[in-house]
């Protein structure tokens, strides 16, 4: 006996039974349609490689018959190669054509060197793209061999442009500062002395050549006290269970890894002098805070007077009470990349960093966002990576990347560090971040009044991935 429904449910079952199956439908449709719109994206794809590979083909065919016709009526070496040499250089690299890109580029080389000498300066841009080239192939030792060949083309020519000579010395140290970490470990000492050589003898021509108390010099001297920042660290968490020294540790004879900060505050003093004979208050006292970040990171107790007297040096110079305390307002680690001279400067380089100040109302906390932090490497963790050269810059773009938490005490050392928000492949590199915090110092906030405790403090912490 069948089961009897009401008219009115039988409709509403019917209905439902019936949209059921239009919704099935229409789903079913809507497969077909996406699977038939994929076959057709791929395809559309799979012709759009296709008519860039032929294309390709066809300039680099185009390339090669303009080369052997050249070749023809001037012979192998003859300057008229070199321009359908170099755009077919970069047709070869988009290809993805690596091995006859190596060829081109050594031929390019030879011909500059049979042209106009082994020695010629013109031969630089492609030395630049050997280097890319290398890097993208992962030659590490070929990248170094390259960079050291520039500099001896710099010392060969005569003539040469000082600041020219002293870049190409600043390219082989920042590229062996990320190679010694590529290469084998036995070889960093061998590195580490290469780059704290090159160092002295960059401080030691800009003496020469620009004069020892030359503004021009600040530049290289304070890269100089930089790369004496990262030897003590790195030296130190060889050497020392804790990346983070005590105080009694400063308080040694002046031997071991402290002796590198020592030097370091030498040459910022060396930098106020300088700046004493300019006849600019304003750059004096920012010479007097760079001093005093290098006490504070010697853990010299003099730091706080220091401050306190650059803020004196900057009223005495004119500049507002407004500008100067929004300035000691903002901690930075220390030490800060770069040097600047007056305020505005460094307020501007502050921004273009990434440094975001949010100042909370009546109640809501003042934040602070330190900008990005490039460790050097995990094994000196609290030392900021120097810039690569722009032709080996691709050789640190692998990064990993935590966003830091914490606190930052009165006088400089922070607390309470902790990672807000880390990838899945940097749960690891937490513990990393945050006990590369601990043992940073950074310039503390309202120099006039001692310093003050700051929380809400972040920072982006990267570090080049381990290879």
């Amino acid at each position: 006996m069948g089961i009897l429904v009401p008219d009115h449910m039988g409709r509403n079952v019917h209905d439902i039974a019936t949209s059921l199956v239009v919704v099935s439908l229409a789903l079913l449709i809507a497969q077909f349609t996406l699977a038939a719109d994929s076959q057709v994206t791929d395809t559309l794809l799979e012709e759009s490689a296709i008519t860039v590979s032929t294309r390709q083909r066809s300039q680099i065919s185009l390339y090669e018959g303009q080369i052997e016709a050249l070749e023809t009526e001037f012979g192998p070496f003859h300057h008229t190669l070199l321009e359908p040499l170099q755009g077919l250089t970069a047709l070869l690299i988009d290809s993805g054509d690596f091995a006859k890109t190596s060829r081109i580029l050594s031929r390019r080389l030879q011909l500059l060197h049979i042209l106009e000498g082994p020695t010629s300066l013109n031969q630089l841009p492609v030395l630049a793209e050997l280097i890319s080239h290398d890097v993208r192939l992962q030659r590490w030792q070929s990248v170094t061999d390259r960079f050291e060949y520039i500099l001896s083309l710099h010392v060969q020519s005569p003539g040469v442009d000082t600041a020219a000579l002293l870049n190409a010395m600043n390219d082989v140290s920042a590229w062996r500062s990320a190679y010694m970490f590529i290469d084998v470990p036995n070889n960093r000492p061998e590195h580490l002395d290469t780059i704290r050589e090159i160092h002295w003898e960059m401080i030691t021509l800009s003496e020469t050549q620009l004069g020892e108390d030359s503004q021009a010099r600040i530049f290289w001297l304070y890269n100089y006290a930089l790369e004496q920042h990262r030897q003590f660290v790195f030296n130190w968490s060889q050497t020392s269970d804790s990346l983070l020294p005590k105080r009694s540790s400063y308080r040694r004879e002046f031997h071991g890894p402290v002796a590198f900060l020592r030097e370091a505050l030498d040459i910022m003093k060396h930098i106020l002098e300088i700046t004493e004979a300019m006849d600019d208050l304003e750059a004096e006292a920012m010479a007097m805070i760079y001093v005093a970040d290098f006490q504070m990171l010697l853990g010299a107790g003099t730091a706080t007077s220091t401050y306190r007297s650059a803020e004196e040096k900057f009223k005495e110079a004119g500049i507002d009470q407004q500008r100067i305390e929004a300035f000691f307002a903002r901690p930075e680690a220390l030490p800060v990349s770069q040097f600047h001279l007056s305020l505005d400067a460094a307020h501007k380089w502050q921004n273009a960093s990434g440094y975001i100040l949010e100042l909370g109302g009546e109640s809501a906390a003042t934040t602070h966002h330190l900008g990005d932090f490039i460790a050097w490497n995990r094994r000196a963790p609290s030392a900021r990576l120097p810039a690569l050269p722009e032709a080996a810059s691709a050789a640190s773009t692998e990064l990993i990347a935590v966003q830091v938490q914490f606190l930052i005490n009165a006088n400089g050392t922070s607390r309470d560090a902790k990672t807000d928000r880390a990838s899945p492949s940097a749960v690891r590199f937490k513990s990393v971040a945050q006990n590369a915090i601990k043992a940073m110092r950074f310039r503390p906030k309202s120099a006039q009044r001692g310093g003050q405790r700051i929380g809400d403090v972040t920072m982006n912490y990267m570090s080049p991935s381990e290879r």
